[in-house]
């Protein structure tokens, strides 16, 4: 009995993190080569695992940069700008 009540409650906190919703608004500080820091936001909408990702750059008065390529695999986030170079990852909690 309490091999199968650990099983559930691991089943339960798994599908949790399946089901984490990461659409929203991410803020984040990009710090550039440690001379200075630059605020950026990632607006992220989509369902059913399908997501688009725009970014903006408040300080260099950017926005609605698109983002590439959104990934996101409980609880890890992978976005990636090639034509910035740049890639971000991130933690869902």
């Amino acid at each position: 009995m309490k091999k199968l009540l650990l099983l559930l409650c691991s089943l339960l906190a798994i599908s949790s993190f399946a089901q984490q919703d990461i659409t929203g608004t991410w803020y984040g500080v990009l710090n550039v080569q440690d001379m200075m820091k630059l605020r950026i936001v990632f607006h992220i909408s989509g369902t059913d695992g399908t997501y688009r990702t725009l970014m903006d750059s408040p300080d260099q008065k950017a926005n609605g940069i698109p983002v590439a390529e959104t990934v996101f695999n409980a609880p890890e986030l992978n976005l990636s700008m090639p034509n910035l170079k740049a890639t971000y990852k991130g933690t869902a909690n």
